[in-house]
């Protein structure tokens, strides 16, 4: 099986579109119950700045890795798209489930809430990516 060809305009796309995405999710949508669960202040958003860079590198990396996806999947149809962003979703989402919620130095703690957050914010930006992808 080869790598098919993907978008890479489509790619750049999809990569702003979950900053915006995760702008509003932990901004205006879910942000002081998202803070307020990690034990986080203001100041603390705000110094925060720094880990930006890796996170577009690694949102670029993984959005071009869900066009290749979507692209093997055959998906032609925003619907057909969607659903393999939510199917990559619910991958992601359960893969990622042992380092949201478990902290090497508690143990299983109070951080359920923090992954059901994280796991709303992947599927709809990885359903709407998956859309994008399909019918670019």
């Amino acid at each position: 099986m080869s790598i098919p060809d993907v978008n890479l305009v489509a790619v750049l796309v999809t990569t702003v579109l979950s900053f915006v995405v995760g702008y509003l999710w932990y901004g205006p949508i879910f942000g002081k119950a998202w803070m307020e669960n990690k034990g986080l202040t203001e100041k603390d958003i705000t110094d925060g700045g720094s880990s930006m860079g890796y996170t577009l590198i690694t949102s670029i990396i993984g959005m071009y890795l869900l066009g290749v996806f979507v692209a093997w999947s055959q998906a032609m149809t925003w619907m057909e798209g969607a659903t393999t962003g939510l199917l990559m979703a619910t991958l992601v989402g359960t893969f990622d489930f042992h380092t949201v919620v478990y902290d090497k130095t508690k143990g299983i703690n109070n951080r359920f809430k923090d992954w059901l957050l994280h796991l709303g914010y992947v599927a709809i930006y990885l359903a709407i990516a998956g859309a994008i992808f399909a019918v670019w």
